[in-house]
Formats: structure tokens, C-alpha cells, sequence
């Protein structure tokens, strides 16, 4: 029981930081372009 909610914590945990680092990631090159 609790390995499944902490894995699903730890999902989620990944996923923003995934989407944390590509907004940066795109904002930096479009900064760059400009």
C-alpha cells in the first residue's frame, strides 16, 4: 500500500521538476535567439 503512493509521489516529484528544467531550458534559448 504505501509503496504505491510513494511511488506515485516520486512520479509526480520527477514531472515537475522534468517540466521546472524545460521551461528553463526553452526560456533560455528563446532568450538567446532574441
Amino acid at each position: 500500500m504505501t509503496s504505491t503512493s510513494d511511488t506515485r509521489i516520486d512520479v509526480d516529484r520527477i514531472e515537475r521538476k522534468a517540466r521546472l528544467l524545460r521551461a528553463q531550458y526553452l526560456s533560455g534559448l528563446f532568450r538567446r535567439r532574441r
